[in-house]
């Protein structure tokens, strides 16, 4: 593989610098460039987690300029010239309740070439980091130096954490699976590879809006999810919620309108179609004539607010709102937007990030690899499985008063 570096404060690829050093301005303010293609590896990433929004990301104008003072906007210019950025360049306010309300907020999105580039970046860093004994060596040593090595947790993130720590993987392997994903799919692997070999995930916490934890493991690609080793455990079966913020969203507005009593046979009605034996997108697909693959992209776009202008979604929308009216016209008059983070919130990580849950997993010999609504569990072989299942339905009952449907694979 290539190994040709030019040093600036940093290592800084060979192909994608000489591309960036051709821009006369870029050139003459050749001191940035590392931090230039650290903010491209990030959009890239925001890119690929931001599938409602076909890739898009809104950033706003003072996130560039504490990266790089006035001379943001001449950086953008000229990564929009070398063909390695598209910026949409529509203004709006940036609500945040009063806080950080920046004003500009412009979307932003990685070109395949740039893509491309990025990837060949983290390929060559991965080669050596895996394989390197002295760049092996150096990451040992700036991980003691951050004190990650120190970092303890005193909650379920301490679980999280050994799990992250105990991740290993065939490089072979990695890349012969990288050929069969996506530009943006194969940059955003790479780049979570390198986060959990380089343990940047030194700041574990849940987010304020839907309690989840994000880790470099939870946005790995699922194609490379199946690669993985835990402690030498191997992946033995994944289980997660089937329909999850479907199938809490009667509960969700229910519980938002407890004394209404026109709720009840909606909710019973609902309860039937996405808490039964039967596959609810199989249903809606069938009664629809919408295309089962769809169907899972336009509920989860659904609730969580995003209004789409196809058809396929006006068709499920007029069959919500006239076979649910009252569902229907209580859910609207809540803040709709936030539908998705409160189902997480209220719900779902009350079950996937349930202690007794981790702990019940480590007794039976597993290793639980957290996936939001779902999760992985990594083990010497698959002969407690029915119990842990048997353990995560009883434990669903009891902080939930209900009972989900898991899908297993």
């Amino acid at each position: 593989m290539t190994n040709h570096y030019f040093y600036y404060k940093e290592q800084t690829p060979c192909g994608l610098n000489t591309i960036l050093i051709s821009n006369p301005f870029l050139k003459e303010n050749f001191k940035c460039i590392p931090s230039v293609i650290n903010l491209l590896r990030i959009i890239g990433f925001w890119n690929n987690m931001d599938k409602d929004k076909d890739n898009w990301s809104s950033i706003t104008s003072n996130y560039f300029k504490n990266r790089f003072g006035n001379l943001y906007t001449q950086i953008i210019h000229s990564l929009v010239e070398l063909e390695l950025l598209k910026v949409s360049y529509y203004c709006r306010k940036k609500h945040t309740y009063g806080k950080d309300d920046n004003g500009e907020c412009f979307s932003y999105k990685i070109t395949d070439k740039c893509y491309s580039l990025l990837s060949q970046n983290e390929t060559e860093y991965l080669y050596r980091l895996f394989t390197d004994p002295k760049e092996i060596r150096k990451n040992q040593k700036r991980i003691s130096r951050s004190g990650f090595n120190k970092v303890i947790y005193d909650d379920i993130r301490n679980d999280i954490k050994q799990m992250l720590d105990g991740i290993d993987l065939d490089f072979n392997e990695l890349l012969d699976t990288l050929t069969t994903l996506t530009n943006g799919k194969r940059f955003t692997a790479l780049y979570c590879i390198r986060n959990i070999k380089e343990k940047r995930y030194t700041e574990l916490k849940h987010n304020t809006s839907d309690n989840r934890i994000a880790t470099p493991y939870t946005a790995l690609p699922k194609e490379i999810r199946h690669l993985l080793t835990v402690n030498g455990k191997k992946p033995v079966i994944t289980i997660d919620v089937r329909s999850c913020h479907p199938s809490l969203f009667a509960k969700y507005i229910s519980e938002l309108f407890p004394t209404d009593e026109t709720l009840n046979a909606e909710v019973e009605k609902w309860n039937g179609i996405f808490l039964s034996q039967n596959d609810p997108k199989t249903y809606l697909s069938n009664l629809l004539n919408i295309p089962r693959t769809e169907i899972k992209e336009i509920m989860l776009e659904y609730f969580n607010g995003q209004w789409l202008k196809n058809k396929h979604f006006r068709k499920f929308n007029y069959w919500l709102s006239s076979n649910f009216p009252q569902l229907y016209k209580r859910w609207k008059t809540t803040n709709i937007k936030q539908t998705g983070v409160n189902l997480s919130k209220k719900y779902e990580t009350k079950i996937m990030l349930d202690p007794l849950l981790f702990k019940q997993c480590k007794v039976l010999g597993f290793t639980i690899g957290q996936e939001y609504d779902g999760f992985t569990l990594f083990g010497d072989n698959s002969k407690n499985v029915d119990e842990v299942i048997s353990f995560l339905k009883q434990r669903t009952n009891e902080l939930l008063d209900m009972d989900l449907i898991y899908s297993v694979n």
